[in-house]
């Protein structure tokens, strides 16, 4: 057992949904899950009744929320304390978030950021344009995250890549990977691949996978082409984002292999000093 376990199980608790956990956190729904999961099966008791809807706590879960954030309370409180007698408080992490990448840099980088710097201690905004750096210019961002499609623009940056960008198939509720759980690259070359052609607002071409299907339409719009998996007419691959599907009778399947044709970055000013910065770029992310 270790605190991100106990603070998992105590937001997934009051939010009475792994999703909704999961986003507060900045962590992954599945991370969620299986760390949850871990829990139950270290502590050998089943601490929620799982349903396809919600969740929520059983007897022992509720006596267990309650002795755990109580103790949880009074850490933060000794924390809270003991810092105070820091002779140097550590600078706060500035952190900037171009909003078209939040989804991706939440699941993949800050889980890994929090381990070095404290939630507490790092500072976020989600930035409208996937450009602004005027931020980063006047030294009031430690790191941005956004797009990196063309290399030279960004040339007189720091660059802190991000090795996972964590895409899922978009398939249909009727199609058969829905229960088959994790999809091969095989499997993908066998079906009909869709994608959008042009920039359509802040949701564009860049932020889509192209890989080899056994077909590939292009479309104009991310909605046309989420219309046709909603017929069971092919399938598509974005980055892992539950918000766009809300309004579509399709369904995220995981994939069995790496798609790294997304490319995100955290820019940083090179002479920045800030050691909470520093911390971060020791870090393989």
């Amino acid at each position: 057992m270790d605190l991100k376990q106990i603070e998992l199980f105590l937001k997934a608790a009051e939010k009475k949904s792994f999703t909704r956990a999961a986003e507060e956190l900045f962590v992954t729904q599945q991370l969620v899950s299986k760390r949850i999961s871990e829990l139950e099966k270290e502590l050998g008791v089943l601490l929620f009744e799982r349903t396809t809807k919600m969740v929520r706590l059983t007897e022992i879960g509720q006596l267990a929320y309650y002795k755990l954030s109580r103790n949880m309370l009074m850490m933060r409180q000794s924390i809270a304390e003991l810092k105070e007698y820091s002779i140097a408080e550590m600078p706060k992490l500035r952190l900037g978030i171009y909003r078209g990448v939040r989804k991706a840099v939440s699941a993949s980088v800050l889980e890994q950021i929090y381990t070095q710097v404290s939630a507490e201690d790092v500072e976020l905004v989600i930035v409208e344009h996937v450009g602004d750096t005027k931020a980063l210019d006047a030294g009031k961002q430690d790191l941005f995250f956004t797009f990196i499609d063309d290399v030279e623009k960004w040339e007189e940056y720091g660059c802190l890549p991000m090795k996972d960008s964590r895409h899922q198939a978009i398939v249909s509720c009727q199609h058969p990977w829905c229960g088959k759980g994790t999809i091969s690259r095989a499997d993908a070359r066998k079906e009909v691949f869709r994608r959008i052609a042009v920039q359509t607002g802040t949701i564009g071409s860049n932020i889509y996978v192209q890989m080899p299907g056994r077909l590939c339409i292009e479309h104009e719009n991310i909605h046309t082409v989420l219309a046709m998996v909603e017929m069971n007419r092919g399938f598509t691959i974005l980055p892992a984002d539950e918000e766009l599907l809300d309004h579509y009778q399709v369904t995220a399947v995981e994939l069995g292999f790496s798609v790294q044709h997304i490319r995100i970055a955290g820019l940083y000013q090179k002479d920045n000093e800030n050691p909470a910065l520093k911390r971060i770029l020791a870090q393989e992310i």
